[in-house]
């Protein structure tokens, strides 16, 4: 199946692939009347073509072995829960265990839209919380494995009936449950953080649950054919799809890699691959170019002000290069924007300037640039541009590489004063992260429990990390349990075990956050605040040299 196509596919340098259908289509399972026999042959000839990729499995456990189904087709029940389990057993055993294919860290979710393919419910005669613990099961008996994960439902949509009851079930009987998983096929790009909301809802009243992976397992356009999957629409849709997405999933997986073939031996019939299919000629659509863009965009996000209503984007530096990706998402197909650009804080210097677009058209200068560049991009309906700046002469530091010597006279403090936000101001201190570096958790530096000027109760402000996907991030604002108010910045701008400075700056237009005088980000929406008092954790962070200010006044320094 990816044989025709593994140079492309490889050149997008995915992560991990998806594999639904695995028991129906890879003749996987046979019975007779005493025993079950299981023929990976099939299937690991496709695992196989996907490891070549450089990505490693994702397994949808679907769907039911005909020869196990009660009703004779593949999305009964089984006759006997048993068989499954052994068939679940036997499959991870296989690909994760270490005389099998000595696989790491592999996900196995079960089953493929349960509620659309089997019309599987929560509670009634065909439960899927019944077939999930089965599946648990059956993954507990296998023995010598390496690392795997479980999880799901992988619903048509984030029913909070369905993460509810499978939360709830889970809780009660002490079942595991490594990530949660759903799918979105939809234009409009505000449900797909619409449904990030609704899980975030249901994960409240869970809080063992809080920090579960949180997967898409398909996602597009349209769950139907759509011509717009062979043109910029859904390029565009996808690159304002991640930008929708950015820092709040761990992996949205994008339906599909390749188009099927034709009835009609049509090249293009608006099928969901990035790819035509082989019989017509492989040929790359608008929206693995889309995809190419978006693997320029590596390094450490930093913030991008300014985005409307049709252009949204997101920016990342990494190194000497600083990058801005745009989409001019316009489901209709109209507008065609006029989008001033000024890329701050930069190092004087010379730079390769480059912008490239989904046509593979690249235009490329070199010029002196000063602190700011400015230039003015047209973005024509559905258009998705990278704008890239590389400092040909600055050797990289990185900010978090400069430390603040640690022989200046301190006074470590454990929290400040009853305070609140003015009109402008700024907070200052001198920090140092004192977990060990090869601790991975998630680690809160400062906070404080907060009202908004409303008279609003707030959950908390403050500073921590977190894991975000494979890596960690440092968030710093306002966490409300219905919504956020932060800035994000990865990892690489702390060192762990030295001293560095921390700036807050917030006036009655945003805030942003500066790590040794760099900024990190800036958000472009006002805090208002009343009666903070900050809270540091001594078991992850010293602090010395602080200074609140409000307006030019010093309310507060130690």
């Amino acid at each position: 199946m990816l044989q025709s196509v593994l140079s492309e596919v490889s050149g997008l340098k995915p992560k991990l692939i998806r594999i639904d259908h695995i028991y129906d289509m890879y003749d996987v399972v046979t019975k007779d009347e005493n025993s079950i026999s299981m023929n990976f042959s099939k299937l690991d000839s496709f695992v196989e073509a996907i490891r070549s990729t450089g990505a490693s499995p994702f397994f949808s456990i679907s769907y039911m072995p005909t020869a196990l189904s009660s009703g004779g087709d593949v999305t009964s029940q089984p006759l006997d829960w048993n068989d499954w389990e052994t068939v679940v057993k036997e499959t991870i055993e296989h690909y994760s265990g270490k005389s099998g294919m000595n696989l790491n860290n592999i996900y196995y979710e079960i089953w493929n839209e349960p509620d659309l393919f089997g019309n599987w419910k929560i509670g009634g005669d065909k439960d899927y919380r019944l077939l999930y613990h089965h599946s648990v099961n059956g993954a507990s008996k296998a023995l010598g494995t390496n690392q795997f994960f479980i999880g799901g439902p992988a619903t048509t949509s984030p029913y909070s009936n369905w993460f509810n009851g499978l939360l709830q079930y889970v809780s009660d009987n002490n079942i595991r449950l490594d990530f949660l998983s759903w799918h979105r096929y939809s234009t409009d790009t505000q449900k797909y953080s619409d449904d990030i909301k609704i899980l975030e809802a249901s994960l409240d009243n869970f809080p063992g649950f809080k920090s579960i992976p949180l997967f898409i397992t398909e996602w597009g356009i349209d769950s139907e054919n759509n011509p717009y999957y062979d043109n910029k629409v859904s390029a565009a849709h996808t690159v304002s799809v991640i930008r929708t997405l950015l820092n709040k999933i761990d992996f949205a997986f994008s339906f599909e890699l390749k188009d099927g073939p034709s009835p009609k031996g049509e090249k293009y019939w608006g099928r969901w691959g990035i790819l035509t299919h082989e019989k017509t000629g492989v040929e790359k659509k608008p929206r693995y170019r889309a995809f190419e863009l978006l693997n320029k965009m590596s390094g450490t996000q930093i913030g991008l002000m300014g985005e409307g209503t049709w252009v949204t984007g997101f920016a990342a530096k990494e190194g000497n290069t600083t990058r801005v990706i745009l989409s001019n998402y316009d489901i209709d197909n109209v507008h065609t924007e006029s989008t001033p650009i000024v890329v701050g804080n930069l190092d004087p210097g010379n730079y390769e300037i480059k912008t490239y677009r989904l046509d593979g058209n690249v235009n490329e200068i070199k010029q002196y640039v000063g602190a700011n560049y400015f230039t003015n991009l047209i973005l024509l309906p559905n258009e998705v541009v990278v704008l890239e700046l590389t400092n040909l002469e600055s050797v990289s530091v990185k900010p978090a590489e400069l430390d603040i010597p640690s022989a200046i006279p301190s006074v470590n403090i454990d929290s400040t004063p009853l305070f609140s936000f003015g009109t402008e101001g700024s907070m200052e201190m001198e920090f140092k992260p004192v977990w060990e570096s090869s601790d991975l958790k998630d680690k809160v530096l400062f906070q404080s429990s907060i009202t908004h000027k409303t008279g609003n109760l707030l959950a908390s402000f403050g500073f921590s990390r977190k894991k975000l996907g494979f890596g960690n991030s440092y968030i710093f604002g306002i966490f409300d349990g219905e919504k956020s108010n932060t800035i994000n910045f990865g990892s690489d701008w702390i060192k762990i075990g030295q001293w560095q400075k921390f700036t807050f700056i917030w006036n009655s237009e945003g805030y942003q956050v500066k790590i040794n005088d760099k900024i990190t980000a800036t958000k472009d929406i006002p805090l208002d605040l009343s009666d903070l008092k900050i809270t540091f954790s001594p078991e992850n962070i010293s602090v010395k040299n602080m200074k609140i200010t409000s307006g030019n006044e010093i309310i507060w320094e130690k």
